[in-house]
């Protein structure tokens, strides 16, 4: 029985969890864990029952009756074939020992060693790259009034949200997903797909998927789209956040090929035909547990699921951004803050720099921040 339950806590974990299988991950410590615990438990009971006779009547033969529940004790004395059972499950507690010390030592020890700054300072301020100098108005060109965001998130919800209450029946099948502002066809809008809103409403479309997704206009109040046709095909959006099982969006990626790869920032975008994707950034840890950063980029068609794996060099012209903001804000106010080591950035902090704001401030094109 201890097998089954093992058994399935691993499989429950990976299902919900999505652990990474790689370096610089410690999600998957947890499976080590559990199993070093297991297969120490089964072992110390198979070694206590199989040695039965030296403790029967003894105070440890009532407290691993308390433990494991049946009496330990028979009578005739020590069964012959014990030492071998012995070495068996002896060998099992070690392996399980070692597994323990494993995910201790990624979980705490590795990350500590290996991600310091006090180790490691430069690494982490020369994580952002070549940083030059500039004067904002001379370097960026005038906006285009016309194209002045004058619409925000909230705003664009509730004209969203009151596009897709002009359709009967559609707001008790689905629920507006994330806005994600981005350029189409040289003009901004919020881009968001239509989620299902439970378990049912996903089993009533399970193989064809919700009903389409919302444009609202960055700049023009009046300009709300309900896309559900394109070119006189349906658009249906199978693989989202609404979903479940293998439709769940970072599971569907997660089971094709990605358990080694940290995978982030899935954002909702369209190509230039108005066929809805999403754009997924695959990133890796460039100082040992830490030092995130943008690797590649994957395209996941949101009606097939197909999925395009592209460089950062080579990424289509459609794809509006790949660097999560969280990221960029990280690794600049590292820039600024190691910039004499690490113990200036301490004590003295002599010519450090940081952000005015704990948050990026973003203009479309351009990634802005106050230093």
């Amino acid at each position: 029985m201890i097998w089954f339950w093992l058994i399935l806590i691993s499989l429950g974990y990976i299902y919900v969890r999505l652990p990474v299988f790689g370096p610089g991950f410690t999600d998957w410590s947890f499976l080590c864990l559990l199993w070093g615990l297991g297969l120490i438990f089964v072992a110390v009971r198979e070694i206590f029952r199989s040695n039965a006779g030296r403790f029967t009547g003894t105070l440890l033969a009532w407290m691993l009756y308390k433990i494991f529940g049946r009496r330990v004790g028979v009578p005739g004395g020590i069964d012959l074939r014990a030492d071998v059972t012995d070495r068996r499950y002896q060998r099992m507690a070690r392996f399980g020992r070692w597994l323990i010390i494993i995910a201790v030592v990624n979980s705490f020890i590795l990350p500590l060693v290996l991600s310091n700054p006090l180790l490691f300072s430069q690494r982490y301020r020369d994580l952002l790259g070549p940083v030059q100098e500039s004067v904002f108005s001379a370097d960026v060109e005038p906006l285009d009034l016309s194209q002045v965001r004058i619409i925000d998130e909230e705003i664009a919800t509730r004209l969203a949200d009151k596009k897709i209450g002009e359709v009967p029946a559609l707001g008790s099948e689905t629920r507006l997903g994330r806005l994600f502002l981005q350029k189409v066809h040289d003009k901004l809008y919020y881009v968001a797909p239509l989620e299902h809103r439970g378990v049912f409403q996903w089993l009533n479309y399970l193989r064809t998927g919700s009903h389409g997704y919302v444009m609202v206009s960055a700049t023009d109040p009046s300009d709300v789209r309900l896309v559900q046709e394109i070119d006189g095909q349906p658009v249906r959006i199978r693989y989202q956040f609404g979903s479940f099982l293998l439709d769940y969006l970072p599971r569907w990626v997660y089971s094709h090929g990605y358990i080694t790869r940290g995978l982030t920032d899935f954002t909702f975008q369209l190509d230039e035909n108005l066929r809805p994707f999403w754009v997924v950034t695959i990133y890796e840890k460039k100082i040992g547990y830490s030092g995130d950063d943008a690797a590649a980029v994957l395209t996941v068609d949101a009606q097939t699921g197909e999925i395009t794996r592209y460089s950062l060099d080579s990424l289509p012209g459609w794809v509006s951004r790949v660097q999560p903001s969280g990221f960029v804000y990280d690794q600049i106010a590292d820039w600024g803050r190691y910039i004499h080591g690490f113990w200036n950035s301490v004590f003295a902090k002599t010519g450090t720099l940081r952000p005015s704001s704990n948050r990026m401030h973003l203009i479309y094109g351009l990634s802005l921040i106050h230093i």
